[in-house]
């Protein structure tokens, strides 16, 4: 049977070949090449399998901490090393696979997390929960155990988040691979795949956020701003912005933000929160993953209010 899965390509310089992958961050090991010397290593796609160009590719706090193995291994969220890694990615389709529908080569794709499809939480729509989540996104191979990136002498990991998109190409999965209007800046859409739905989903389904409630957000990098455009999208009444940093909070103010603090200006977040909604909030979402923040964000709830983090 074939693997309905794809390839994500950079835009190619006359000199490259197609079909070879440079790593832009170097593959990560106990020899790591010089700071920004990519390495050329073979993606062996399947004639089911269909390549993309991709354009551009969003840098993560996962990203970064698997690459300085945070958390310390044997965590299970380490992953093996070397690995590609990159998982917010976008581009053009360059070729499909025979057992790829829907796709076809110059659609322009969203590259997001990977799922198997098969499980109980996959066929009922909600792949986010899929049983084998680990092994398809971090586990740097394909579900089956095979490998899609290949490297001369040494050994090299792939498909992490279903992608690896921090190379000149990604081999992808059609699961994994969303077509978008042709006409959208594909360097503006890469963070859609990861961060943006992380945001905006918490808000929109996760909580289920209607009209007239009250949203606190934590932390206002891309998934906190997400968050923050949600929350103005269901018509909110009270969206509060919290941060550090003066330059995003005023993009959050930009973006819906009712409200806005700056951690570093009050001594007690959760009485600062209060002091927006006394009742407390209905929705708060912590996004930094600092401990106090999450005592923060709980004792800043109203009656019957949830959070997330």
């Amino acid at each position: 049977m074939g693997r309905p899965d794809v390839v994500a390509a950079a835009e190619l310089r006359s000199s490259e070949t197609p079909g070879v992958t440079r790593d832009p961050c170097e593959p990560l090991g106990p020899r790591r090449s010089p700071r920004g010397e990519g390495r050329p290593v073979r993606l062996a796609g399947h004639r089911d399998r269909r390549p993309a160009a991709r354009r551009g590719a969003g840098p993560h706090g996962r990203d970064r901490h698997l690459r300085h193995r945070r958390p310390r291994p044997p965590a299970a969220d380490a992953g093996p090393l070397p690995v590609v890694l990159g998982h917010e990615g976008a581009g053009v389709v360059e070729r499909v696979g025979s057992a790829v529908t829907g796709l076809e080569p110059g659609d322009h794709v969203v590259l997001s997390y990977h799922s198997c499809g098969r499980c109980p939480s996959c066929v009922s729509a909600h792949p986010a929960y899929c049983d084998l989540a680990w092994e398809a996104n971090f586990a740097a191979a394909r579900l089956d155990g095979t490998q899609g990136l290949h490297r001369t002498g040494a050994e090299l990991h792939g498909h992490f988040f279903g992608q690896s998109s921090f190379a000149t190409h990604a081999l992808t999965h059609q699961r994994n691979t969303v077509k978008i209007p042709p006409d959208i800046p594909l360097e503006l859409t890469a963070p859609l795949g990861c961060g943006l739905q992380t945001g905006a989903g918490t808000v929109l389904q996760a909580f289920s956020a209607s009209p007239g409630v009250s949203i606190g957000v934590i932390g206002v990098g891309a998934v906190g701003l997400a968050a923050v455009m949600a929350g103005n999208v269901v018509g909110a009444r009270a969206v509060v912005a919290v941060d550090v940093d003066a330059a995003r909070l005023d993009l959050a103010r930009d973006l819906g933000a009712t409200h806005v603090i700056d951690v570093r200006d009050t001594a007690d977040l959760s009485t600062a929160l209060r002091g927006v909604t006394p009742r407390g909030l209905d929705i708060v979402l912590e996004t930094s993953g600092r401990a106090k923040n999450l005592t923060a964000a709980v004792d800043s709830l109203a009656p019957r209010g949830g959070w997330g983090s």
